[in-house]
């Protein structure tokens, strides 16, 4: 569906101001996370070194992992693009609904969001900013009815967020800025938007990005075991 450009209105942008200030406040939800992360890996190595036990090492070595990941992602977080960047699709998605239900404690998220193996590709601001989007234009509807459905799932290669609500439909302004992203942004992944009974269905698909693990390596480890 193609939107003419004359329907931008003053709400548009009034609800882009709404998006902006919730994704400083997911902003702010990912790095209280990382922090805690960081704190529980350092408080389990003084542990780990106040029993001085054998098999500390170890022990050690996965916290300082534990850390240098989080400080990785925190990295990683700081920048707002790009179309490369990987990022944790699960805990972004957590983020985003716990900034939803905070701004409206009466509606109903429903979720299922089980851990990805791989990060996702893309622009993680794009990303935020696509369901941000989708769940306002949802929440200007009739509140009493609203129930958000989420459902994150693995196919192939990909991610898909699942979004459904079997109460409204998206206006013409949202899918007008939904085009925008995938035109304009370049957002890389696919958008389907399609009615579901007497609401909507949406499906967003996003490329993760698992690791290559080269063949020769693979075979010299089986070599060592043997």
């Amino acid at each position: 569906m193609v939107i003419p450009t004359f329907l931008t209105t003053s709400m548009v942008n009034k609800d882009d101001e709404l998006v902006k200030k919730l994704q400083k406040e997911a902003r702010m939800l990912f790095y209280d996370r990382m922090m805690y992360d960081i704190n529980d890996s350092l408080t389990s190595i003084l542990a780990v070194c106040d029993d001085d036990k054998k098999g500390a090492i170890p022990k050690i070595k996965d916290c300082i992992n534990r850390i240098n990941t989080s400080l990785g992602d925190t990295r990683q977080y700081q920048s707002d693009f790009g179309s490369d960047v990987k990022f944790d699709i699960q805990l972004v998605i957590k983020n985003l609904i716990r900034v939803i239900k905070g701004y409206n404690r009466e509606v109903a998220v429903k979720y299922l969001l089980p851990e990805i193996k791989a990060p996702a590709t893309g622009d993680r601001a794009v990303f935020e900013e696509l369901l941000l989007n989708i769940f306002i234009d949802i929440l200007k509807k009739d509140s009493s009815k609203e129930e958000i459905s989420i459902e994150l799932k693995q196919k192939d290669k990909d991610a898909m967020v699942i979004i459904s609500n079997n109460y409204c439909t998206l206006s013409e302004e949202v899918i007008r800025e939904i085009n925008n992203i995938k035109v304009d942004k370049n957002f890389i992944g696919n958008i389907q938007i399609r009615p579901q009974g007497g609401g909507i269905e949406v499906i967003i698909k996003i490329p993760l990005q698992f690791k290559v693990v080269k063949i020769d390596k693979i075979k010299q480890k089986e070599k060592q075991v043997a």
